[in-house]
């Protein structure tokens, strides 16, 4: 970004003119569309799909449009309970949310306890999940309606009230198949013409306001937008980040810290992102050997035996470093060929 464009979206990050991640974030997306609104932003590898600018700003614009219709406002939450491998719905959700000031909550665990747990601790207004994704040996569509038998006798798409949950207004799924009581993801995508909607998203959100609502050991900490870009601009200086470079993250992409080393990395300073879901270690590094990425983040585990029968798999020339979150770095370093292995945080 040249360095007038930079100055006018980081003046609008503070000036109140644009909103986090409505205009900030939005600002953002608009500054990149200014500038190259053709050039591949993200990449979801695992679903063989990539994105422009333009088409980053089309589908988040679309996801937030869909709130707004379902009655979602600043400082309302929703939990995220998805399989690794939807990175692009995954994404959108969290552009989207964000440009209303909605604050995302992410969920890793896969236990039904500490979904319900989840939904009574974070107060959630909705629920986005992959219903077929297993935990426990149980479907989450399974899960869902042994916490919700309300879901059981109401039309698809219609506002529910949840006894146990009284903040808890819309249950969303990433499948196909129609679940009583549900909104397919599809469905609440709304593809608004900005000259024929009465909707608008809103330019007063504040940057001090949660993006995340993310559980961290026992407790849960609100993770804002000016939080998401400090974390970011000390990725970059800690590792010599230049925004013609490509960085890779795989594992989990909707926790704060992989976000704001994947697509805030985009959408603030221009890099090519690549996306994994849960990408088997040998095949991750025979594709980043095509990709020829200068950045990888690892944020899943990888057991020891991956570890040793992949070791030394050819030459990853462009590779600068390697990051790892919640693993033992040494691990790594045979692996990608003696580079440099250092600790990522998802979480701080």
């Amino acid at each position: 970004m040249n360095s007038a464009l930079r100055s006018r979206v980081l003046k609008s990050l503070t000036s109140g003119v644009y909103s986090p991640f409505s205009t900030n974030t939005s600002g953002l997306l608009s500054a990149r569309l200014q500038e190259h609104p053709l050039r591949n932003a993200i990449r979801f590898e695992n679903q063989n799909r990539t994105w422009t600018y333009k088409e980053l700003e089309h589908h988040s614009n679309a996801f937030a449009y869909g709130l707004l219709e379902l009655g979602y406002k600043r400082g309302d939450r929703i939990l995220l309970w998805v399989d690794k491998a939807y990175t692009s719905e995954i994404t959108i959700a969290q552009l989207g949310s964000a440009k209303l000031g909605v604050a995302v909550v992410p969920l890793l665990s896969s236990s039904g306890s500490d979904f319900q747990s989840a939904l009574k601790d974070a107060d959630c207004k909705g629920v986005i999940f992959s219903a077929n994704t297993k935990s426990g040996g149980q479907k989450r569509s399974e899960v869902l309606y042994e916490a919700f038998p309300e879901l059981e006798n109401a039309y698809s798409g219609s506002p529910t009230s949840f006894s146990r949950y009284p903040n808890l207004k819309n249950v969303i799924h990433v499948g196909f198949h129609t679940l009583p009581g549900t909104i397919k993801y599809r469905q609440l995508l709304v593809y608004a013409n900005k000259n024929f909607t009465t909707h608008s998203l809103p330019t007063d959100v504040p940057s001090s306001t949660p993006l995340y609502y993310a559980k961290k050991g026992e407790s849960y900490k609100e993770y804002s937008l000016q939080d998401i870009e400090n974390y970011a601009d000390k990725f970059r200086s800690e590792n010599g980040v230049n925004q013609d470079e490509t960085i890779v993250v795989s594992g989990c992409p909707y926790c704060p810290g992989s976000f704001a080393a994947g697509a805030y990395q985009s959408i603030a300073h221009g890099n090519y992102v690549i996306l994994y879901g849960n990408e088997p270690l040998k095949g991750l590094v025979e594709k980043i050997q095509v990709q020829n990425p200068n950045y990888l983040v690892i944020n899943q585990a990888f057991d020891k035996a991956d570890l040793t029968s992949v070791a030394n798999q050819g030459s990853l020339e462009s590779l600068k470093r390697v990051l790892v979150s919640g693993q033992d770095t040494s691990a790594y370093q045979n692996v990608f060929g003696g580079k440099s292995v250092s600790n990522f945080n998802a979480y701080w």
